[in-house]
């Protein structure tokens, strides 16, 4: 169900954004690219370090009828990753396709301004499965979470920001073989820190 509200939502946004006409500059394309530094929570006593990673891929932005709001949206490769520094699979990427949808909220003017954004995130996992003799981690197939984050526009073109990455469901189930019955959940939270180029 929340799978169907997220890509329903995210439809929704693409089809405003094609539906837009060009000529009155309420959309704009571009790339975006940056870095994740991902720290997992788990249950129980295991703890888990940082790990830095990167993101990139297409993104949109469009205007809504409101003073300073907008929509953007972007289609993401993204590389995350857990590490327990426990064994000899201390760390695991985790590989996704991303799909933001946040509501942006714009003060200042076409040289320069700061935005304010917030709205979910859905991913899918690349890897489900990632083991060795002693360690076993299952990824769910689907990831719902939230941004939080603050940006500066630069010269129309130029967007820098930064976001807080909370998910919502668990991202992986860590087994240890050897400690039959260990079994613990993770989620894995991310500092997010990009860069856009539109055109």
């Amino acid at each position: 169900l929340i799978m169907k509200k997220i890509l329903s939502t995210f439809l929704v946004a693409i089809a405003l954004m094609l539906a837009a006409p060009a000529n009155a500059q309420l959309i704009k394309f571009g790339v975006k690219g940056g870095v994740n530094d991902s720290k997992p929570s788990f249950n129980g006593n295991l703890t888990g370090q940082n790990y830095t990673g990167f993101f990139f891929g297409p993104t949109a932005e469009l205007k809504i009828p409101f003073v300073g709001f907008g929509l953007d949206g972007a289609l993401l490769y993204s590389q995350k990753g857990i590490d327990t520094e426990r064994g000899d699979l201390k760390t695991v990427q985790q590989k996704e396709i991303e799909i933001p949808v946040n509501l942006k909220y714009t003060i200042g003017n076409s040289l320069a301004g700061i935005f304010f954004f917030a709205g979910p995130q859905f991913a899918y996992n690349m890897d489900r499965h990632v083991d060795d003799n002693m360690h076993n981690y299952t990824f769910d197939a689907a990831n719902l979470s939230f941004n939080f984050g603050i940006g500066f526009k630069l010269f129309k073109h130029v967007q820098l920001s930064g976001n807080y990455n909370l998910p919502v469901n668990n991202t992986a189930t860590y087994v240890d073989k050897i400690a039959e019955g260990q079994e613990r959940n993770c989620k894995n939270k991310s500092w997010q820190f990009g860069a856009a180029w539109f055109f």
